[in-house]
C-alpha cells in the first residue's frame, strides 16, 4: 500500500531530462523509484539535485529509512547514492530484461544510525 508520493522532475526548455519519486511503503519507509536523468543532460548535477530534493521530502515526513533498488552496472548512480549516505545492504543475482544482472538494495537511515551490509 502507497500511502504518499512525492514527484519532482527536471526540464531544459519543454522537455523533461530527469525525474524522481519517493513512495512512502510503511510508516516508517519510502522507496525511492525512477531515478532517471536523460543520458545527454548527465554530468551536469542533475542527478544529485533530484536526489537531495527527494532525501529532504522524506526527512520532511519524518520517514526512519529511505531504500531502493538498482542494479550493479549502474556505477555513477551508485556513487551519488554512496555520496548522499545510502549504504549498500543486499544483492541478488535476477535474470531481468533479457539478461543476467546483480540487483542492489541501498538505505539511508535518516535518524543517524547506520544499517550495516
Amino acid at each position: 500500500m502507497i500511502d504518499e508520493l512525492f514527484e519532482s522532475e527536471v526540464r531544459l526548455r519543454r522537455d523533461m531530462v530527469g525525474c524522481i519519486a519517493v513512495l512512502g511503503t510503511s510508516p516508517a519507509e519510502a522507496q525511492l523509484r525512477w531515478d532517471l536523468v536523460a543520458p545527454n543532460t548527465r554530468r551536469r548535477g542533475l542527478g544529485t539535485r533530484l536526489l537531495n530534493e527527494a532525501v529532504a521530502f522524506a526527512r520532511r515526513r519524518q520517514y526512519e529509512r529511505v531504500f531502493l533498488w538498482t542494479v550493479q552496472a549502474l556505477d555513477a548512480a551508485a556513487r551519488r547514492y554512496m555520496a548522499a549516505g545510502f549504504r549498500k545492504v543486499e544483492e541478488r543475482a535476477r535474470h531481468r530484461w533479457g539478461q543476467d544482472v546483480v540487483e542492489e538494495r541501498w538505505v539511508l537511515t535518516l535518524n543517524g544510525d547506520v544499517e550495516e551490509a
